[in-house]
């Protein structure tokens, strides 16, 4: 009588398991490959796209803005450095560093319908406040500082005096808004209304505002964004 057997000897098994080996590790590496280009592809198309949010933000007040300062002419509650003494200043850290601008807006008030605030006993003076836009920590961040004088022409204001997170003061009615996080690079050029560059923002008609955003990877390139915009009213009448 002869006995049948079935199944893999030792050897036969040895050969299976290398084999299957060999083919997951060339199946799932360019998986892998392609899960990693994925995401990094994710990762920049969110990072671009909070760039362009950025951009947007400086563009929407740009247009309602009166002026470009070289420094602050409205009293910031905490100033830069959280204290009441230091001024704003659009250069920033220092004029070595062109990569970390400060950008200042004069741009008028408005209530919350988009309508201009008017003071004076005419009713003739457009309300304004500042729009200062900088980097810290290499996160490019918004404060709004708020014209304190009260209207007198009606009209409650829509604006609200910001500060950083970590100030607490009677004058902080928000804080400071986080526009784009990774920022490499902000820069502001000034520029008259025929395209003449101008080395400070006095008199300045148009800017051309650049941000620059880290890599999330070393195989995905940095985003750069680029906004270009004049002033559209230097004076508001009623």
């Amino acid at each position: 009588m002869s006995i049948n057997t079935s199944g893999f000897t030792l050897v036969e098994l040895l050969i299976v398991i290398s084999v299957t080996g060999i083919l997951t590790s060339l199946l799932f590496g360019p998986l892998s490959d392609l899960y990693t280009s994925n995401a990094n592809s994710i990762k920049s198309t969110a990072q671009t796209g909070d760039m362009r949010s950025a951009l947007r933000a400086i563009e929407g007040n740009v247009t309602l803005a009166k002026a470009f300062l070289t420094t602050d002419e409205v009293d910031d509650p905490r100033g830069p450095n959280n204290n009441t003494t230091d001024k704003w200043n659009w250069q920033g850290l220092g004029a070595n560093n062109p990569n970390a601008r400060v950008l200042i807006i004069s741009s008028f008030a408005t209530t919350s319908a988009r309508e201009l605030i008017y003071l004076g006993a005419g009713c003739d003076e457009a309300m304004v406040n500042n729009m200062v836009y900088f980097v810290r920590d290499n996160t490019l961040y918004r404060r709004t500082i708020v014209n304190r004088t009260t209207p007198t022409c009606g009209g409650a204001v829509a604006q609200r005096q910001s500060c950083a997170p970590t100030v607490t003061h009677s004058s902080c009615q928000a804080i400071d808004a986080k526009l784009l996080g990774d920022v490499a690079r902000f820069s502001i050029n000034y520029y008259t209304s025929s395209g003449v560059s101008l080395s400070t923002p006095a008199g300045a008609q148009a800017i051309v505002a650049t941000i620059s955003v880290d890599s999330p990877t070393d195989t995905v390139p940095a985003s750069t964004g680029n906004l270009r915009m004049a002033l559209i009213n230097e004076e508001a009448t009623p």
